[in-house]
């Protein structure tokens, strides 16, 4: 707490620190994103950051195709998306589809701290839908393999995410016959296919995860009401 009332009582700090996520040198870059990682873990910090714009800042920089720069970035970006309204604000700033593709690489320091960030991402549904239209589900699969443990379980969360958000549209769908607007979230998840072809369109790739933790997908009439995880990882 003090260290959080240090940094508030530095007039103009934050807004300056906010501002340098536009230079042009990695190092400072780097730098400022492992200042932000620490300063929002106090909310009223990550709510100034968030109102100077920290997070067009960060969505920006996460297409830039630096290794040495995407650790931190990760970081940064896991450390800001602590509610599903952050989260939001990055997805609509399209920050999900480029750390998708940060799975790619080999590299641990990477993959740590990005699996942290799509987990939390994830916590908001539409970004579940950006998650698996870009392909991260066969990429989160294989994180269930990694010897991090926190890599597997943010993976596993994650993926869990996507699977529930299927499941609720399909047990909307049953439970009602109205004609889905064209372009809505449940458009984007298939939801005008049968209930059991939805299913398959939308979780085939979570098969070989359902079969890792020894799970079935329970049916659409099933009376459980999917709640998306969200734990610190």
């Amino acid at each position: 707490e003090g260290l959080a009332e240090v940094v508030r009582s530095l007039v103009g700090g934050i807004e300056l620190l906010v501002s340098l996520l536009e230079s042009e040198s990695e190092a400072v870059l780097s730098a400022v994103c492992a200042a932000i990682a620490r300063i929002a873990r106090d909310p009223q910090n990550l709510a100034i950051m968030t109102d100077y714009g920290a997070v067009t800042s960060l969505s920006r920089l996460a297409v830039r195709e630096n290794d040495s720069l995407r650790p931190y970035l990760a970081e940064a970006i896991a450390a800001c998306c602590v509610s599903r309204e952050t989260g939001l604000l990055f997805g609509q700033a399209g920050a999900v589809a480029p750390l998708v593709q940060y799975l790619e690489t080999d590299d641990s320091t990477i993959r740590r701290p990005t699996c942290r960030a799509l987990h939390r991402l994830s916590l908001e549904p539409e970004n579940c839908v950006t998650l698996h239209q870009s392909g991260a589900v066969p990429l989160l699969l294989e994180m269930l393999g990694s010897e991090d443990e926190v890599v597997q379980e943010a993976a596993a969360d994650c993926l869990r995410n996507i699977r529930l958000l299927a499941l609720q549209r399909c047990k909307v769908q049953t439970r009602s016959a109205r004609v889905t607007p064209r372009g809505s979230l449940s458009d984007h998840l298939h939801c005008s296919a049968p209930c059991h072809h939805r299913l398959e369109i939308i979780s085939s790739d979570l098969a070989q995860y359902l079969a890792v933790l020894c799970l079935q997908p329970p049916p659409c009439s099933s009376p459980m009401r999917p709640t998306l995880s969200y734990q610190n990882t």
